[in-house]
């Protein structure tokens, strides 16, 4: 007669071992089909389709680029242009407010010798 109480191993382990976490691992790599890495394979061609596809279309600049560029450079040529009428344009605002604070200077001088 087997007991089962305190201090008493069962004898169903000795018959029916546990099995470990890596054990059972390896069992079911074992019982896997051959396709286990199918879905990293798939991934890693769509991977490489995107990376070819974005190469191709990098590679061969469109037509409208170089028109663009021509039209930017002679936009910014132009504004180029602007910024140095706009700079001569504030020398000369700069030019005649001196010469208006000097002439209401001069006029205070003038207005103070006559009172």
């Amino acid at each position: 007669m087997v007991r089962f109480g305190r201090g008493e191993a069962s004898n169903y382990h000795a018959v029916f071992p546990r099995k470990t976490a890596l054990e059972l691992g390896e069992y079911d790599l074992l019982l896997e089909s051959p396709n286990r890495s199918a879905p990293m394979k798939i991934f890693s061609a769509l991977i490489a389709i995107c990376v070819t596809g974005a190469v191709a279309f990098a590679a061969e600049p469109p037509k409208e680029s170089d028109r663009d560029q021509q039209q930017l450079a002679a936009l910014a040529k132009e504004v180029q242009g602007q910024q140095t009428a706009i700079a001569d344009n504030q020398k000369k605002i700069d030019e005649k407010l001196a010469a208006i604070a000097e002439a209401i200077r001069q006029a205070k001088i003038y207005a103070a010798r006559g009172r």
